[in-house]
């Protein structure tokens, strides 16, 4: 016990009978001629008694030997206790007890042995007998002759002592001390305790005589190894001296405390946890708690706690959990019932839950001792039988594969000669057609009286003597099925049957080789050139080519070989380049990685100039490669990405001659202009209606002639270039605009709904074009019977999105889409794409004025942005222009 409070003999012997271990203390018989003829039980505790089957009441006067008691059948523990003794030491040896192995330590012990014997891994400790050794050794101690002494002081001149000297004594005192009749006589008291080496006490003895004091010690003596109880008081002018001898007493005092340290150590060796617990209790005498007074290393160990962490603390505030657990409850029950308890309980901390074992029994003053075991792996594999258990049935029912256990039956010289079956699922009995109870019911031979002479039963023979596997498909006659069968080995009697039908494979199987061949067909008759490649590796390992293993005649041909030839041979042998090009590579890493790779090779080596799109994969230990020959494609494609580079550069040129041309035709609009204001004023008051009118109609034609020469250029400057990207606001952009055309909304009496807008990266001025645009489109192509409503939104939408299906979204891009919906006039579905056309016009200039351009316009700051906008209307319901602009 790591405690160091005492246990009296009531608590140490409860405390034993709760061990597991078998404890006794035996006491020697010896023949005449100094052997052991037999041992004499003395003590032993609850395990022992068990052991024994004998009860406490019969054990006095018990022989092991006489006795015939079942402990000691072959006169082993005689043989181990003559050698402690003779040894003088501790003894442990194996031994075996009902056919089970069992450690045993036997120590001499107070003229006896005491044995500890371990069927379990449990502690023993030993208590019976020792108080009564105790006891004697105090009897001896009292009625001890006492050694007795008395000196007188010497005193010098002015009366201060310098000495003693003998004034009377017994032989006992000088035995106890180790002096001589002559020393004592002759020495004076320092002489003496010189010789006895203590004369560092002398002045001790000066203060009794000078004070009057008692000194009362405890005190060895070399002299005479002893130990001595050292009483001096003073009489007259001296002392006297009684020595009591308490040298056997130390010597019962030591043997207590090495038998405490054994026992304790026996304890701190179990691997069981002990523990002795104290009831704590309130005011009306409930209990509320319990206090540890002495635990052992096992317990310290499993709570992972040090002896000043749980010694004299409360059990409910140290471990929280045993009140949760049950614990608590088990340990209060058996105080106030005074019964033993044994309990199986769950225990959680807070990294693990264990099932531990406590056995719990009563002591007294509200006290219980407590062993516990760890059983969390037992309880664990208990558990896992029971999953174990509940798998099996679950394959045996619900297994897709008939399962069956079958036993040989074999004749008096032990060859087989029949077998039956102990064990079958309901698969076994659908495959085999046979039902249940017949199929468990009848032997082999009666289910098949030609059983015996089939290939299966001799191969289950074979199986049963050399214990190898067979895995073999068997045509059961009676069923008219296929059976792919495994069968191996249970035991020297048993054997397991694991089969399904295969039927269905089997007729595959031929089917199979069918299409095989006319899979090979499709191989070599493939325009796509086919082969597989098996590895070649160098000496040292390193992958270095490929074997051709199947080519198809489209390969073949670009060396103009049949596909037999090329069969086994390198590959570098007729496509030497191949090697360097990277195309050897490519398939060295496919092969190596196991990953499929498809590039487009352009093939210029090896007199070969092709274009191929080649794709190799790992299938087996074999790499497939196809490839198909697109050359001519390629030409094509060069041509048209030359024909497209020509056309953007002829776009470019239309458009600078669009703005040069559009500058250009500016000066003679404003020459036109100015003379027709000229003649207006001369001929002022001179001109006829007929002559008025058509001055007006030639203002209004160069009015019109400026707007589109004006909108011309600005689609060719929207149209030129790149452009610097900045932070544009698009509510201030919306702002902007509505300033613009403050005078038009106010007269059409528009009205504006537009959300709250994002905030991107472009090109200000184009946007706000862009707006503009779009919201004079609305206002110009109202609807005549009521006043004009725009509705401005806006979500963020991934370009993937449903939604913008057909719209150029990019679908790894997030958008903003704008929504710009009037209630105006509308226009039919099918000029929905068209009105984005450049100089496109849905109504004549006497209904509607402007130039075609604003919508084209709109779509290329769009586009400028890498977004999009389509339009959605209805002829007389209003339209939705949709811009999708990137986030």
């Amino acid at each position: 016990m790591t405690s160091h409070e005492a246990l009296n003999p009531t608590t140490l012997a409860t405390l034993l009978d709760q061990l597991p271990d078998a404890v006794l203390w035996l006491q020697v018989i010896t023949h005449p001629h100094g052997h052991i003829e037999d041992l004499e039980l003395l003590f032993a505790n609850q395990s022992a008694q068990e052991l024994l089957g004998v009860s406490k009441a019969e054990l006095p006067g018990l022989h092991l030997l006489r006795d015939r008691l079942p402990l000691e059948p072959s006169g082993a523990l005689l043989q181990y206790g003559a050698a402690a003794l003779a040894e003088n030491k501790t003894i442990a040896a194996q031994l075996q007890y009902a056919g089970t192995p069992c450690s045993i330590l036997v120590k001499p012990y107070a003229g006896g042995l005491l044995c500890s014997m371990r069927t379990v891994p449990v502690p023993t400790e030993q208590a019976a007998g020792d108080m009564s050794q105790l006891r004697s050794l105090k009897w001896m101690i009292d009625h001890s002759p006492i050694g007795m002494v008395l000196y007188e002081a010497q005193r010098d001149d002015a009366g201060a002592i310098s000495d003693f000297v003998v004034k009377l004594y017994n032989r006992r005192s000088n035995e106890l001390v180790g002096i001589s009749e002559a020393q004592r006589k002759s020495y004076t008291f320092r002489q003496v305790l010189e010789l006895l080496g203590i004369g560092h006490v002398f002045q001790y003895y000066v203060e009794i005589v000078e004070t009057g004091a008692l000194l009362q010690v405890e005190q060895f003596i070399p002299a005479s190894n002893k130990w001595l109880f050292i009483s001096t008081l003073k009489l007259e002018d001296g002392f006297l001296v009684m020595h009591t001898d308490i040298s056997e007493l130390k010597r019962s005092q030591q043997a207590l405390q090495d038998q405490s340290n054994y026992l304790n150590s026996i304890l701190n060796a179990s691997l069981n946890a002990v523990v002795v617990m104290e009831a704590v209790q309130d005011e009306e005498g409930g209990i509320i708690d319990f206090v540890y007074r002495q635990v052992n290393t096992s317990f310290l160990n499993f709570v992972r706690k040090t002896e000043a962490e749980v010694l004299h603390q409360r059990m409910l505030s140290t471990f929280p959990s045993t009140a949760s657990s049950g614990i608590f409850d088990v340990y209060r029950d058996v105080v106030e019932t005074g019964s033993s308890s044994h309990v199986e309980l769950p225990y959680t901390t807070p990294d693990k839950e264990y099932w531990l074992d406590l056995r719990i029994a009563p002591l007294e003053s509200n006290r219980i001792v407590g062993t516990f075991t760890d059983i969390t792996p037992r309880k664990e594999a208990f558990r896992q039988m029971e999953r174990q258990k509940k798998l099996l049935d679950n394959i045996l029912r619900f297994s897709s594969n008939g399962i069956a256990v079958s036993e040989i039956i074999r004749d008096a010289s032990g060859k087989v000669v029949d077998g039956r079956t102990l064990l079958a699922n309901e698969a076994a009995s659908k495959f085999t057609g046979l039902p249940l109870d017949i199929y468990l019911s009848k032997t082999a031979t009666e289910l098949d009286p030609n059983i015996i002479d089939s290939e299966y039963y001799k191969a289950c023979i074979h199986t049963l003597d050399t214990g190898q596997p067979i895995l073999t498909q068997y045509f059961l006659e009676s069923a008219g099925k296929w059976l792919e069968l495994s069968v191996s080995r249970m035991d020297q009697d048993r054997l397991i049957h694991i089969f399904t039908d295969v039927t269905s494979i089997k007729e595959a199987q031929l089917r199979l080789e069918q299409t095989a061949g006319e899979l090979e067909a499709v191989f070599n008759a493939a325009q796509a050139g086919m082969f597989t490649f098996a590895p070649h590796f160098d000496d040292a390992g390193e992958l270095v080519d490929f074997r051709f293993v199947m080519v198809n005649p489209s390969i073949s041909s670009y060396v103009q070989r049949n596909p037999e030839e090329l069969k086994g041979c390198l590959g570098s042998e007729w496509f030497p380049g191949y090697l360097t090009n990277g195309v050897f590579d490519m398939y060295k890493t496919a092969y190596l990685s196991g990953q499929p790779d498809r590039r487009e090779v352009h093939y210029h080596v090896d007199g070969h100039d092709s274009y191929l799109d080649l794709q190799c994969v790992q299938v087996g230990n074999h790499l497939l490669v196809s490839f198909t020959d697109h050359t001519p494609l390629r030409k094509v494609q060069a041509q048209l990405e030359k024909t497209v580079e020509d056309l953007q550069r002829m776009n470019a040129n239309l458009e600078q001659f669009a703005y040069t041309a559009s500058h250009d035709l500016k000066e003679p609009i404003r020459k036109i202009n100015f003379f027709s204001e000229r003649l207006r004023e001369r001929l002022d008051g001179r001109l006829s209606n007929e002559e008025g009118d058509l001055l007006n109609r030639m203002e209004k034609a160069c009015e019109r002639m400026n707007t589109l020469i004006d909108d011309l250029l600005e689609y060719s400057r929207i149209s030129r270039g790149a452009f610097q990207l900045e932070k544009v606001a698009l509510d201030d952009t919306l702002r902007t605009v509505m300033e613009n055309l403050e005078l038009q909304i106010q007269e059409s009496g528009a009205q504006v709904d537009a959300a709250a807008l994002p905030e991107l990266n472009g090109h200000r001025e184009q946007l706000q074009q862009l707006f503009q645009n779009l919201l004079e489109n609305a206002l110009k192509y109202r609807h005549p019977d009521r006043k004009p409503q725009l509705t401005i939104r806006v979500v963020q939408m991934n370009g993937n999105d449903a939604a913008l299906a057909g719209s150029g979204a990019n679908p790894a891009r997030q958008y903003h889409l704008l929504s710009f919906a009037d209630n105006g006039i509308g226009f039919e579905a099918a000029d929905a794409e068209r009105i984005f056309q450049v100089f496109t016009r849905l109504h004549g200039r006497s209904e509607y004025a402007g130039t075609g351009v604003g919508l084209s316009i709109a779509r290329k700051v769009a586009e400028n942005h890498n977004g999009f906008i389509w339009a959605e209307g209805r002829e007389g319901a209003g339209a939705v222009f949709w811009v999708g602009l990137p986030v």
